[in-house]
Parts: C-alpha cells; structure tokens; sequence
C-alpha cells in the first residue's frame, strides 16, 4: 500500500472548520487554522499547475516526517518506546497565539517567542507557521527532532535529566537543515538556500576575537554556533563523526553536562587546532545563495524551487564571472524566469528572464523598472520540458553575454558582482549548474 493511500483524513469539526486530522505508521497531527488555499507547507493550488504533486499541510507533514524517522532513528541510535498502536503526537498551527493555547490546553507553559515547542506534558511537538515552506519544513523537522531526542532519552539507562539546551538545540538545528523534493528528505544537509542562512550567521559569530568553540556549553544561547559544533563532531571525517563524538553524545544525551575539557577530548584537538580546523571548514560549508526575495525552497543539493506573484531572487554568496541553470515552469499560462545577471544591491540588480518561452527579457531595477532588451527566441525546451540559460562576464570587456540554449544575446554593459536566479510572477525548479 502507498504512503498517500494509508494516510487518514478525518472530516472537519464544527469547532474549527479548518481543522485537519492525519495519521501514519508513526505519527498523528493536528493542523490548525491554516486555510486550504494558503498552505504552510506546499504552494497554494492553481489550476493549470503541473510537475509536482501537491498535498494538503497533514499530508505533507506525514510524508516528511515518515522519511525524517529512520535518519532519526539512526542519529539518536534508537527509537522511542511506544505502546501499541501508539503515535507521536503533532500539532501545526497558523499562529503563535493558536499554538500558544493549545499548549496551554494540554498542561504544558508555552514559551515567550519561539516558533515552536516539544512540550514533555502532553508529550506533542507544537510549531506555527514560518514565512516560507522551507522554514516552516524546517521548523516541523526541528520540533519532531526534540520529540524523538526527548523520548528516545527517556529510555537510557542511567538518565539524569533531558539533554543540555546548547546540545538539544544544536541536534536538531543540524537534523533540520534539510532537502526536500516531495519524495526525498535528507537531513543534516547544506542546502543551496534558505531564509535564517545559519552558516553565515555561524561564519560571523566565530569570527569574535574572544570566541572559542569548546567554551560553547557555557556561553548564551547562539544555535547557528551550537548546530555547527554539533555538525563538525558528528560529520567531519568524510562524514563520520569524530572519535570521542559517541562518548560525548552518551553523556550529553543522558543529561549530563560538558565542560572544556569534554569537547577538546571529543574533538580530538587543543584549543588553538580545534579554532583553526573549525574556521576553515566553516568557510567551507556556507550556503551557495542568498535569500533576496520571496519564496526559495532547497529540494536538493543542486536543486530549488522559487514561487512568487511578483519580481523574486536569490544571489550567489560573492561575485562571479558566470552562471548558469536549467529551469522548467511548475505551472500552464504565462510565466517568467532566468538569472540575475547582475546585484549591485535592492536598489541596483538586472534580471534576464525567458517570457514563456517566447522572448528573453533583459530589465534593470533603479528605483523602477528599465527595458534593456526584449530578444525573440529561437531556441526551445529539451524534451523534459527544460530551459538552458547563462550569463558570462567577458575578461577583456567586462560585459555580460547571455545564452538561452545556444542562442546568443548582448553582450551587456553591467556592474561586476553577483549573478544568480530570478522569477517574476512564476513557480518554477532550478537545476543549478
């Protein structure tokens, strides 16, 4: 039986008309006030959309999780004890006040400002949703990551206590950096983008002259810092953690604390080695776009999807010479998508987009939109339904020279900086090149 095919939908309630209820082989959720036209975790319906199944937030959720649970079961190195028939519990909301009550509702203390929550009363993970799909994917990841760390622990022998916050947080800020394609989830990933982009905000903060990795269990709270120590002891050798990693996880995991000389003993390293290790491969693990605009999903390592009713992009972390991409439309009807040729910052940027399939459009923002070329096409979409296009920066003139299959377009006289990509009024995949 299929995945679709054993899930549950029960029949709204008069309480709450929009409610959802869905269960699967582990798993039972709740979503709460999220509109079937608006969904968290999938683009809202069109009519004429095309190249990827939608499903309703329950559903969505369930697929996810379902594939989160043996990448979880493998990571905490065990599963939680249930009683027959029993499933974990989760709770998705459309606000931070719904989410707030329904924790209230079920004996737990909601928390002040976060996203979301894995209350040990009721023993549900409650989360609300976030300003992108990924986001909010991210965040029912994270969440359902406390549950599992939480109960998995409950079954330890010589337990003291729940995990130390930095190691709880930072667990699951690794797990939760995610791919998704509606079929394949891995976890632990660097995905091309998203939104909160933790390896640069991790870059910054270790780059604090007073900064040392093993005094992070004492310091305030910085889960960017805590995700990527917790990623470099359980991945750094070719993706295997680190010799001391699993005496250091046995004993953070039955709730013991860890001082400097534990996590210098775990990593295998003196302070100064341990600085110079993990700056250099935190230069190395950075996300290869930045958010600009509107929503951008990470499917893949070398796949996203970007959704927007408007002008939308994303750009490469520095500057480039070229760049390109295959991209294909998600949806009939007229649409718009290509690169970003040229940022100089929000107010200065130049996008280069195929009309639907029609023309290439090249325009330049500078506080309104300037045409600089409108190219009919000749060329075409491969057999899948894929467009080729490009941007390279001539060496010797320093102006950009466009393609679309192997028709040429420009050159362009534009600033150097980043290139990336760019939608405007579409829902379309990206295979980055």
């Amino acid at each position: 039986m299929s995945f679709v095919a054993c899930v549950a939908l029960f029949a709204a309630t008069q309480a709450d008309a929009s409610l959802q209820r869905a269960e699967s082989a582990h798993y039972a959720i709740e979503v709460h006030g999220i509109p079937a036209d608006r969904p968290a975790l999938s683009t809202p319906p069109r009519p004429d959309e095309r190249g990827f199944v939608r499903r309703a937030d329950a559903e969505e959720a369930l697929a996810v999780l379902e594939a989160a649970w043996p990448q979880y079961e493998a990571f905490f190195d065990g599963e939680p004890r249930r009683e027959k028939d029993e499933k974990l519990r989760i709770s998705l909301h459309e606000s931070f006040e719904t989410m707030s009550a329904a924790i209230r509702a079920g004996g737990g203390s909601p928390p002040t400002t976060a996203g979301g929550y894995y209350c040990p009363v009721s023993r549900t993970a409650f989360l609300f949703r976030q300003p992108t799909r990924w986001y909010t994917r991210a965040l029912l990841i994270h969440e359902a990551a406390h549950q599992f760390h939480w109960l998995v622990g409950e079954t330890r022998k010589g337990r003291k206590g729940p995990p130390p916050a930095w190691w709880g947080e930072g667990v699951v800020e690794h797990l939760a950096h995610h791919t998704w394609d509606g079929e394949h989830l891995r976890l632990g990933v660097i995905p091309p983008i998203s939104l909160e982009d933790y390896p640069a905000r991790a870059l910054a903060s270790a780059a604090s002259a007073d900064f040392r990795w093993e005094t992070l269990p004492t310091q305030p709270e910085n889960r960017p810092l805590q995700m990527h120590l917790t990623r470099w002891l359980a991945t750094s050798q070719s993706g295997k953690p680190t010799a001391g990693f699993r005496a250091l996880r046995e004993r953070l995991d039955r709730g013991e604390s860890a001082d400097e000389k534990a996590i210098l003993k775990a990593s295998g390293l003196k302070s100064d080695a341990l600085a110079t290790t993990l700056d250099t491969w935190l230069a190395s693990v950075q996300q290869p776009y930045v958010w600009l605009f509107n929503e951008w999903d990470s499917l893949a390592e070398d796949r996203v999807r970007g959704t927007a009713q408007v002008v939308a992009s994303c750009r490469t972390r520095g500057p480039v010479a070229q760049h390109s991409a295959k991209l294909r439309p998600l949806h009939g009807g007229r649409w718009r998508a290509g690169l970003l040729v040229h940022y100089a910052s929000n107010d200065d940027h130049t996008i280069a987009v195929i009309d639907s399939g029609k023309e290439l459009r090249v325009d330049r923002w500078r506080g309104g939109w300037n045409v600089l070329g409108v190219h009919a096409l000749q060329a075409s979409a491969d057999a899948q339904g894929w467009w080729s296009i490009s941007a390279e920066r001539d060496p010797a003139s320093g102006r950009v020279l466009l393609r679309v299959g192997e028709q040429r377009f420009g050159p362009y006289e534009l600033p150097t900086g980043p290139m990336g990509l760019a939608i405007d009024g579409a829902d379309v995949e990206f295979h980055l090149r």
